[in-house]
């Protein structure tokens, strides 16, 4: 197809993606870097074959190490697989009064995480790469989409390497490009063998294993004939160099996900942990190299002999070399001392190392030097790592996986998979809550406080019974709910406390009418015996 014939809503999303692409070249070399030292996986941008090596040799793992450890850390203080992690509730507090809308989301909640299953999505296995691409490069990106005609879901982690995008005025992806390689019987495969241009035909059936170069873009919808008006996103599958569209469509909802570690002020790209352990990674694999180079000249240091011995020496194990002794058993062969010293490099190694780690975050995380730590190192360590990753991490949460659970939730609810809510729950705005391990310990500080505070304040009750009078009971109650992260279901509504209130108030008023009884009744034989006792008196 000619240029002249390509149609000029391609050429105009074609035009941009390639726009948008070139914005992220200043970053490129940069990341490439990080990548060839702590992301091994993530760092054959060429597209290399299978089982090539690839980027730069290594000779020290303590980056890829230390990556990975932040990463694994990270992302189990987030999400939690054998549990509901990240439950929708109601915006507005009054609906959770109400025992059905209550019902309702509970079960909204568990059909969401049942759905990423590992037997019906690849979100578990796919989510860890995000964080650490997040950690180390500085954005990691996430694919989710419900495969057309079917209840499963396809989730993928996209190397940052094949990805430009653009961020909306409130932080959300708003345009989206994926430039990445197919061989072209997965084209034929998924596109059919005659949206192929004749050449890419020929090619397929020749070389089947060949890849071609393929562009995914997603933008807004702009008011195109080409998809519905029901979806928010146009997507346009092309070859990359905009000579034949592949496929037309259309999302609700943008399925790409962005999460980013930090981000600089009017920057689209994140920044990621790696750039600032870059060059101390390149210290010490260059140091590791030297390394190995001296250790190997004292173990096998270069010898220096004499003419008479040129091409008769040698210096295989065990070997005898005759002539090797001069007439008065002087070595006529020496090794030649380079006064290297090895000790000096291992200790200038394990600075480098060290800082390293502690660009992500090793100490907090491992609570290194601790082998027992207490409580207050404990609460003491949390509190230093909320004040260094804080910002990084609600980023990564407000970015990635609040959008993605929202998101799937949306995708349910057009799946029909989803149950119609009660009438209380209908129309009700809907947020994400997080109850990973790293939230749950947040808020249960806060109720570990509200539990010492009403300690107290009991103890002071004692001496002072006014001093009871400060706390709300109720209001603390439901602190400690909220910071334990204990089930909804467990908790009375508010119908439920007013009548179970209504009946205690109705029991004391029972309780106190009986004991006004009873003394009456005891008045009156009181009286009756005292009246008894003066007649016989009179007698």
């Amino acid at each position: 197809m000619q240029n002249e014939f390509i149609p000029s809503d391609v050429r105009k999303a074609v035009s941009k993606a390639q726009y948008r692409k070139t914005l992220r070249e200043p970053i490129v070399a940069r990341r490439q870097e990080v990548s060839e030292l702590m992301r091994p996986l993530r760092d054959d941008w060429q597209h290399e074959a299978e089982g090539k090596p690839r980027g730069v040799q290594r000779y020290d793992g303590t980056a890829v190490l230390a990556l990975d450890q932040a990463g694994a850390s990270i992302y189990s203080m987030l999400t939690a697989t054998d549990n509901i992690w990240a439950p929708l509730e109601f915006e507005e507090e009054w609906r959770k009064d109400d025992a059905e809308a209550r019902a309702w989301i509970n079960e909204v909640s568990r059909i969401v995480f049942r759905s990423l299953d590992p037997a019906r999505d690849n979100f578990y296995n796919d989510a860890p790469e995000v964080i650490l691409d997040s950690i180390g490069l500085g954005d990691g990106v996430f694919y989710s989409a419900r495969q057309p005609g079917s209840q499963l879901f396809h989730s993928k982690a996209i190397p940052w390497r094949e990805c430009a995008f653009d961020i909306g005025p409130f932080g959300e992806v708003s345009h989206f490009d994926r430039w990445y390689a197919e061989p072209l019987w997965n084209v034929a495969e998924l596109f059919g063998a005659d949206a192929l241009p004749e050449r890419l035909r020929k090619r397929l059936e020749q070389h089947p294993n060949e890849k071609t170069e393929l562009l995914h873009t997603v933008y807004p919808h702009d008011g195109t004939n080409r998809v519905s008006s029901a979806h928010s996103f146009v997507s346009l599958y092309v070859l990359a160099d905009g000579s034949w569209p592949l496929k037309w469509g259309g999302y609700r909802d943008m399925p790409y996900y962005v999460s980013r570690w930090g981000v600089g002020s009017g920057e689209t790209y994140g920044l990621g942990r790696g750039i600032y352990a870059l060059t101390d990674a390149q210290m010490v694999n260059e140091m590791s190299r030297t390394g190995l180079r001296a250790a190997q000249k004292i173990a096998e240091p270069p010898m220096a002999a004499s003419d008479e011995l040129a091409g008769i020496l040698s210096m295989d194990p065990n070997a005898l070399n005759f002539g090797a002794l001069d007439e008065r058993g002087n070595q006529l062969v020496q090794p030649i001392n380079t006064g290297g010293n090895v000790g000096i490099t291992l200790e200038m190694q394990d600075q480098r190392r060290q800082a390293i780690k502690d660009a992500f975050y090793h100490a907090m995380l491992s609570l290194v030097g601790s082998p027992t730590p207490s409580v207050v190192e404990i609460l003491k360590n949390d509190e230093r790592r909320d004040q260094s990753m804080g910002p990084n991490l609600s980023r990564v949460i407000n970015e990635f996986f609040a959008p993605f659970i929202e998101g799937r939730y949306r995708e349910l609810v057009r799946a029909g998979r989803i149950p119609p809510p009660p009438p209380m729950a209908q129309k009700a705005p809907l947020r994400v809550r997080f109850v990973s391990p790293l939230a749950k310990a947040h808020k249960a500080q806060a109720a570990q406080a509200t539990l010492q505070t009403v300690r107290g304040i009991a103890e002071i009750a004692a001496l002072d019974p006014s001093a009871r009078h400060a706390i709300n009971g109720r209001r603390a109650a439901k602190r400690v709910h909220d910071g334990l992260a204990a089930p909804d279901d467990i908790l009375n509504t508010e119908e439920e406390i007013a009548a179970l209130m209504q009946a205690d108030q109705q029991q004391q008023q029972g309780a106190e009418a009986l004991d006004v009884a009873e003394r009456g009744s005891r008045a009156v034989e009181s009286l009756a015996r005292a009246g008894a006792a003066a007649g016989q008196a009179q007698e």
